[in-house]
């Protein structure tokens, strides 16, 4: 062997050891596989989380860490992108090295030659385990919350009493649909445009004169439509021209005698 031939496979040693080392370090965990699906390297990230031997988990043997549940799909849509040559992208369960089986977010994708032929696949695959937990327990607590409204709204509508809130400028920024409802608005019109002149008038009615003695405010009544509409300010107070409140309930007293 020639000196320049011989320098030449050191440095592609060199540079094929550098490059190993790069992707046992690197916190994905890789792997490679031949064109017909036989996959040959696992990083050491994924022998790792395997606690398993690359013979041990060489060729098809990876299946046995699967969840069993899984095996069936993940086999079959890696058969599917060989036959295709399309990219691979699956989800399943991976049994740790501590017995515990966490979510992966498997990809591969495959090297092509000059003439388009399949020569490699090279695959990652990263632990969702965490993120899908936190989207489980978003989902949980968004179903919760929109259960307890549904029962608040259920609650005001058979009581005929909306509830609404009030900014410190004595802005309103919400009402509940019964309020609405109460007062004969549209749905989805602003609070603020229908609500202020409620508020005008019970503040002109004198409702409010207590309030600056930190008392909750007297009922202030207003005719609209022929019906009699109670305001129940509890904890709004008047200080000087600046209005400090929280959250408020509307009384409809006809559609309590009605029903």
């Amino acid at each position: 062997m020639k000196a320049s031939e011989f320098l030449q496979n050191d440095q592609s040693t060199a540079s094929e050891n550098a490059l190993r080392r790069a992707v046992d370090t690197t916190p994905a965990f890789i792997h490679t596989a031949r064109p017909d699906g036989y996959i040959d390297y696992f990083n050491r990230g994924w022998l790792d989380f395997f606690g398993k031997s690359l013979d041990d988990v060489c060729g098809w043997r990876w299946t046995e860490t699967v969840h069993p549940d899984d095996v069936a799909a993940i086999v079959q849509k890696w058969h599917a992108a060989l036959a295709s040559g399309e990219p691979f992208e699956i989800e399943t369960r991976v049994r740790r090295a501590d017995g515990s089986y966490r979510a992966l977010l498997h990809r591969k994708l495959p090297l092509r030659d000059e003439h388009g032929n399949i020569v490699k696949w090279f695959g990652s695959s990263i632990d969702i385990e965490d993120r899908k937990r936190a989207e489980r327990k978003i989902a949980e607590k968004t179903s919760e919350l929109e259960q307890r409204e549904f029962y608040l709204r259920e609650g005001e509508r058979l009581a005929h009493m909306g509830s609404w809130s009030l900014r410190p400028d004595g802005i309103f920024d919400y009402w509940s649909p019964e309020t609405f409802s109460i007062f004969g608005a549209h749905l989805g019109a602003c609070p603020a445009q229908v609500g202020q002149p409620a508020l005008r008038a019970g503040l002109k009615s004198g409702g409010a004169g207590q309030a600056g003695h930190g008392g909750p405010c007297p009922a202030a009544r207003e005719r609209r439509n022929q019906r009699v509409l109670v305001v129940r300010q509890g904890q709004i107070l008047l200080r000087g021209r600046q209005l400090a409140g929280a959250p408020d309930q509307t009384d409809d007293q006809a559609r309590r005698k009605m029903a």
